[in-house]
């Protein structure tokens, strides 16, 4: 009897637990009506989830620069404390290199799959090349997700030139983008010995396409022959910007500036229709009469004989002692007096000569900031690159350009400073002073002492707007 009681309450227990179990297989996936939400607890469950508090991180920032200078560590410091407020958690180091040895520096950090963080993709190779070799990674999803600004604060068109196909690889550099080419030199060598009651019937005017003429070439011979009969030639002319770029592509490998050069690209003005055939660089007539007249003038002493051999050949373009006489930039400027500007940049005032009549307006995107391949966490280096690159990073991108108020710039008005040290772009000399246009968008940077207005930004969107319809 005992026996079949326990029999039947071990019976009961078992009923008891597969009924327990089929009531559980029964309610997964059966929707059963839950107890009813207060007001309170629908709105919790509705609300978005808190942001994620970002783990302590140290991007690299891999910058194109004047070099390493004094009082990097301070600057340094300093952005940090104003990151820390935009993107908590986050802190930088910044390498700075030379422009003569960024290609090689940047190649091997590469190669070695060294952290790199944030680049600055330099003009030193095509974004294509970069891109098929797998050293940058792609950026639309991660712009769309953590920098979708971006896309609000820096024309369409300009982002084009970042674009590999479908996918954004690079933000290119926002500068000025509307140009007109201009010879530099010393003003008083330019005020003596330049005819340029001559050079006004020869430059800047109507022409088919932008192009360098004999009669250009015969002016500035003009010039350096009297330089080099006065004992003032110094290092003569610097054929760069003017005409040299598929030379120098031809000679040493590296990519032609992406602003068109008068003596080997052919931009055609505006009511001239464009020529599309595709013709081989190095049979125009420009370029020939480029290579022949600066053969030339390498013999007669006017181009120095280790142009091509030179890391930086462009090093020596500035107003002093032993330096270039003649060389070209294009350049940017809403007020024009006379024929001419006059600058204080240099230890020796210079003048820059307007040379090119039509305006043009194109993406210069050679340079920009881009992501590598060995980044420790693509996201956070796009949130970086987002307040190097949009109004509300602006204070800390001025910091890494131009320092701290007081010890290496002083404030003239809101926007404008007066840098110390150095005029124009940082050197290696200056205690800070890094390159704007390396560091982010330089329509937030603060105007200086050289610039002729407080604000370029009105000046920029008109000529934005009407220089496009030059293209």
């Amino acid at each position: 009897m005992k026996l079949n009681v326990k029999l039947l309450s071990l019976v009961l227990a078992m009923s008891v637990v597969a009924s327990s179990a089929l009531v559980g297989c029964n309610n997964q996936g059966k929707d059963e009506k839950q107890p009813e939400t207060t007001p309170k607890q629908e709105e919790a469950t509705t609300q978005a989830p808190e942001e994620k508090t970002l783990e302590p991180l140290t991007l690299n920032i891999f910058a194109v620069s004047p070099g390493k200078q004094k009082d990097h560590d301070k600057v340094i410091a300093e952005a940090n404390k104003k990151l820390q407020e935009l993107l908590p958690n986050t802190t930088i180091e910044m390498e700075e290199v030379t422009t003569a040895e960024f290609k090689q520096k940047f190649d091997l950090k590469m190669a070695g799959l060294e952290t790199v963080d944030v680049v600055t993709k330099f003009n030193t190779a095509p974004l294509s090349a970069e891109v098929e070799r797998g050293s940058l990674i792609g950026l639309n999803s991660l712009i769309d997700e953590y920098a979708p600004d971006i896309r609000k604060e820096i024309p369409a068109w300009l982002l084009e030139g970042g674009l590999v196909g479908d996918e954004m690889y690079m933000i290119p550099k926002y500068e000025m983008h509307y140009w007109q080419l201009a010879l530099y030199s010393q003003k008083e060598l330019f005020e003596k010995y330049f005819d340029i009651e001559k050079a006004n019937q020869v430059f800047n005017v109507d022409q088919e396409y932008i192009v360098a003429t004999k009669e250009m070439y015969d002016v500035m011979e003009d010039y350096m022959k009297k330089l080099k009969d006065a004992g003032e030639i110094r290092k003569g002319f610097s054929p760069f910007v003017f005409g040299l770029s598929a030379g120098f592509e031809l000679l040493q490998g590296a990519p032609a500036f992406t602003y068109k050069m008068p003596a080997v690209g052919r931009l055609y003005t505006p009511g001239n229709e464009w020529d599309l055939t595709v013709q081989n660089v190095y049979k125009m007539p420009e370029t020939i009469e480029m290579f022949k007249t600066f053969a030339d003038w390498r013999e007669k002493g006017y181009i120095r004989e280790d142009m091509i051999s030179l890391q930086n050949p462009r090093e020596d373009e500035k107003a002093e002692e032993n330096c270039y006489t003649v060389w070209f930039h294009n350049y940017q400027n809403p007020k024009m007096e006379g024929d001419y500007f006059t600058e204080k940049r240099w230890k020796e005032e210079s003048v820059r000569y307007p040379v090119q009549k039509v305006p043009r307006v194109n993406t210069n995107a050679a340079d920009g900031l881009a992501i590598t391949m060995t980044a420790q966490d693509p996201a956070r280096s796009m949130m970086l690159i987002d307040l190097l690159t949009t109004e509300k990073g602006k204070d800390f991108y001025n910091t890494l350009v131009y320092g701290i108020e007081g010890e290496h710039y002083n404030k003239i008005s809101e926007n404008k400073i007066e840098t110390l040290g150095y005029t124009g772009q940082g050197t290696a000399e200056a205690p800070y002073g890094q390159y704007k246009w390396a560091l982010g968008n330089v329509h937030n940077a603060f105007v200086t002492q050289l610039d002729p207005v407080d604000d370029y930004k009105p000046y920029w969107d008109m000529m934005h707007k009407s220089g496009l319809q030059n293209i």
